[in-house]
């Protein structure tokens, strides 16, 4: 979670009313989601059209074999005197269905490197090397190791982490290029984040803003290698703040929501026992209930409706699973 952001900064982001999404969601009688584009953009966004289906879209082997990048390996920024390099920096696992829009929506960096999981099975690989993308392979062994490895694979001096399931805005876009061609002395700037659920963008219960440390001077990070899973870069020097929200596609459905969570719990746990040591036994109770009354009360939660209530739920419920993990692993240790 990012330090809480220096006083005037909430002024940054727009009223609530006018914090939209890159589209506008509808439920037309055929109960089909459609997608109308407010304001041009990028294609990674948007189909060509002005009114597309709004599905995740497979790939491009389907129809034939891969079909030709629209980005390419051209459509990158040219290195030249006075222009500070950027690599878009992603970390796959079988991601061959997201990555095509990832890499296109991040086409406008100097380099695109893909460190891909030496356990992934589908052809993220191929995929990621048709699109333009530097592909480089690693075992898994936690994601601030990950991190920490594309960070030293990169060559440019700045780097933006991007998952395969987020995409990059024009909007951010420029933010980003401004940036970091006058940083002002800032080495790390937080992006917020539009986070869709379910089909449904999310505002409250912990899930906007939800600053994510993303924009690193390479020469200026690394990553913490205690906090094993929702990773942090420890940065030598000033982090600001952008504006403009990078887009999360963040789970598809509840199954796609448990799933992630049931393999998130361990990592949670060894990085509770590392942090805090074995913990109580209250904990198994106190901090699912302060979890629950934070993302549900204090984040207002309830304005979701009953999407907010279930993920506060299932979040509550993950916290106390964790602790048991940490208690149980620590009682496993010999003495």
């Amino acid at each position: 979670m990012p330090p809480r952001p220096p006083q005037g900064l909430a002024d940054l982001a727009p009223p609530r009313r006018r914090c939209r999404a890159p589209w506008r969601i509808v439920d037309p009688p055929a109960r089909r989601r459609n997608v109308r584009a407010a304001v041009a953009q990028s294609p990674a966004l948007l189909h060509p059209l002005s009114w597309a289906v709004l599905q995740p879209r497979g790939p491009r082997a389907r129809q034939g074999g891969l079909a030709p990048s629209r980005s390419g390996s051209g459509a990158r920024r040219g290195a030249s005197a006075g222009v500070v390099s950027l690599t878009a920096a992603v970390i796959a696992r079988d991601e061959e269905d997201s990555l095509p829009d990832c890499l296109e929506s991040v086409a406008f960096a100097d380099e695109r490197l893909v460190l891909v999981d030496a356990a992934t099975h589908d052809r993220t690989r191929e995929v990621a090397a048709h699109h333009g993308a530097r592909v480089e392979e690693r075992a898994f062994d936690n994601f601030a190791a990950q991190r920490e490895a594309a960070l030293n694979m990169s060559s440019g001096e700045w780097v933006l982490f991007v998952d395969a399931d987020e995409r990059v805005t024009p909007a951010l876009r420029r933010e980003v290029l401004a940036r970091i061609a006058d940083p002002g002395g800032t080495r790390a700037f937080w992006i917020p984040r539009h986070n869709y659920l379910m089909g449904r963008l999310v505002r409250h219960a912990g899930w906007y803003p939800d600053y994510q440390l993303r924009l690193l001077a390479r020469a200026a990070a690394r990553f913490d290698a205690h906090r094993v899973v929702h990773e942090l870069a420890v940065v030598d020097g000033e982090m600001g703040y952008l504006r403009e929200p990078l887009v999360h596609f963040n789970y598809g459905s509840l199954g796609e929501f448990i799933e992630k969570q049931e393999r998130y719990c361990p990592f949670e746990a060894r990085r509770w026992l590392a942090t805090f040591g074995r913990p109580r036994p209250r904990a198994l109770l106190g901090q699912p209930a302060r979890e629950f009354w934070r993302r549900y009360v204090e984040l207002q939660g309830f304005r979701e409706g009953v999407l907010g209530l279930v993920l506060s739920s299932l979040l509550a419920y993950y916290a106390g699973k964790a602790i048991y993990l940490a208690r149980r692993a620590s009682a496993d240790r010999p003495t």
